[in-house]
C-alpha cells in the first residue's frame, strides 16, 4: 500500500475513475475525511460502499459488445444522477426518467451517439424513486434508482 502513488483529487459525486486510474491497474485506494463541529464528539464511519461495473472498465476506449443501460451507482443517489449507457455501434438513443406515478420527469430526445460508453448528467432530482428508460433501435431497457437528500 505504501507504493500506490499520490492520492487523486476528491470525488464528491459519482464519476468515472478513468481520469485517476490507468487501464490495467488492479487496485483502488480511498480515504475518508471526517470532521465534526462538536469537539466533544468523534465522527464515526458507519458505512462505506465502493461499486465496480466490470462491463465499463476504466480504459474508456473500448466499445461494448452490446447496447446496454448501465446500473445507477451508487443507488441510492444524493440529488444529481448520471445515466450511463453503452453502444456497440453508432446509433440514436432516447432517454426518459419517470417518477413512480409514471409521469415523465426528464425526456432527452433521440440523439446520435458514437459507439462506446456515454454519460448524460441529469438536473438535480427531488428525493424519491425513479425509473430510467433507454430506447435505441430495437433495444429498450429500464433501470430503477432512488434519490435521497
Amino acid at each position: 500500500y505504501q507504493s500506490m502513488g499520490p492520492w487523486s483529487d476528491s470525488l464528491l459525486i459519482p464519476s468515472p475513475l478513468s481520469d485517476y486510474i490507468n487501464d490495467g491497474h488492479r487496485y483502488v485506494q480511498y480515504r475518508v475525511l471526517m470532521s465534526t463541529m462538536d469537539p466533544n464528539q468523534t465522527p464515526t464511519l458507519s458505512d462505506m460502499m465502493i461499486t465496480w461495473d466490470p462491463s465499463v472498465g476504466i480504459g474508456g476506449g473500448e466499445n461494448p459488445l452490446t447496447v446496454s443501460l448501465l446500473p445507477f451507482s451508487p443507488n441510492p443517489l444524493s440529488g444529481f444522477s448520471t445515466i450511463r449507457f453503452g453502444l456497440s455501434e453508432p446509433g440514436m438513443v432516447q432517454l426518459f426518467v419517470f417518477d413512480v406515478a409514471g409521469r415523465i420527469v426528464t425526456d432527452i430526445p433521440f440523439t446520435e451517439y458514437a459507439a462506446g460508453y456515454h454519460q448524460v448528467q441529469l438536473e438535480e432530482l427531488a428525493s424519491g424513486s425513479y425509473f430510467c428508460r433507454m430506447v435505441s433501435g430495437d433495444f429498450t431497457a429500464t433501470q430503477r434508482f432512488v434519490v435521497i437528500k
